[in-house]
Order: C-alpha cells, then structure tokens, then sequence
C-alpha cells in the first residue's frame, strides 16, 4: 500500500521497572514508528506510526508488550496539520 494511504497511530506506553532503554531500542529500530516523545504524566513515551493494517499494529504493540505496558489510539483526523510555531515578534494574520 502506497504511505500516502496508510492509516496513522499513536502508541503510548509505560515500560516495566529496567525496561526504558529496552523499550527506546524496540521504538528506534522500527521503521513504521516515525516520531517518538518522552512525556509527563501516566504514560512514558508517546510514538506516532504509519501502518498499513491492524495486522502490522498489533506486530509492533507484540515486541513492546513484553517489556512495557501500552495503550494505542488510531488518527482519524488532524484538524491542525503540524507546523512551526510563530517567531517572536511576527505577525499572526
């Protein structure tokens, strides 16, 4: 399937106690996975994929399971597409 047709997930998990870098080795070497933050709050790490199926979703959610705890969400729309921030002191028309 063409990327410009695949569907967009966030995965978001809370590694087990000694499992963080694991879990960073397992979210770096997967392609699919195309950003990653480290956040605040319940959850530790917050990825954003580009899947073709729930088949590949569940492949990936497979090799963090055993090293963390993860609560997935699918994209259904982006009524803010990612941009810059404004500079200072530019105007905001």
């Amino acid at each position: 399937m063409p990327s410009a047709c695949r569907s967009r997930s966030g995965c978001a998990s809370v590694p087990s106690r000694g499992q963080l870098e694991k879990v960073v080795e397992i979210i770096r070497s997967t392609p699919e996975i195309t950003e990653c933050d480290r956040v605040t709050g319940e959850d530790c790490f917050l990825a954003r994929a580009h899947l073709a199926s729930v088949a590949e979703m569940e492949r990936i959610i497979d090799r963090i399971v055993p090293h963390a705890m993860t609560n997935t969400s699918v994209i259904q729309s982006s009524p803010v597409k990612r941009r810059l921030p404004p500079l200072p002191g530019a105007s905001t028309r």
